[in-house]
């Protein structure tokens, strides 16, 4: 619906209001959680939040002309690849999820020590996953975090809302988020 609405700045900011409210809220939650599944619940909904944002900010990109158009529309494929990503990582995790509740009987993380030595293959995809999920560097899903950050930095020096005053909050949501999705991670 972005080609039809985005010339509306009421599109744009709820689109990109909405997202970054879900990136944070189901980021704080998973970090709530002890089960497996449930942590790996709420980082989707974080994820996508994530991805909606930066469709939200993409749609500056129809205010534009030339290099300023590009510019926000990077937000557009930054959110295509992060979708990507987070499909490729989400799945090895939920596969790996199922096998760990299938192999010990219990996905409350809580009692989920020392599978490195019992489960070493499950603990390596594990960790390689759940790395990128977190955005760090060189896992694909440091790439796609990296131009999430960017757009929603450079996004409050746009010439077209007055970002001057509450355009600020969007960089330090983003980078909350961006935290809770680490410490969830992790």
């Amino acid at each position: 619906l972005t080609p039809i609405f985005a010339l509306s700045q009421g599109w744009i900011w709820t689109v990109t209001a909405i997202g970054l409210v879900t990136l944070f809220w189901a980021s704080l939650n998973a970090t709530k959680q002890s089960d497996l599944k449930g942590i790996l619940a709420f980082s989707t909904v974080s994820q996508l939040g994530m991805v909606m944002s930066m469709l939200g900010i993409g749609a500056v990109s129809f205010h534009f002309q030339g290099s300023q158009s590009q510019f926000y529309a990077a937000a557009f494929i930054a959110a295509v690849f992060h979708l990507i990503n987070h499909a490729t990582f989400k799945c090895a995790l939920f596969m790996v999820a199922g096998i760990i509740d299938h192999e010990t009987g219990t996905r409350d993380v809580r009692k989920l020590g020392g599978l490195m030595t019992i489960m070493p293959i499950s603990f390596t995809i594990t960790v390689i996953s759940a790395l990128s999920m977190a955005g760090v560097p060189p896992f694909n899903g440091f790439l796609s975090k990296e131009s999430f950050l960017e757009a929603m930095i450079n996004v409050t020096q746009a010439p077209l809302f007055s970002l001057n005053t509450l355009g600020v909050l969007i960089p330090i949501i983003a980078i909350l988020g961006i935290i809770f999705t680490f410490v969830y991670s992790v």
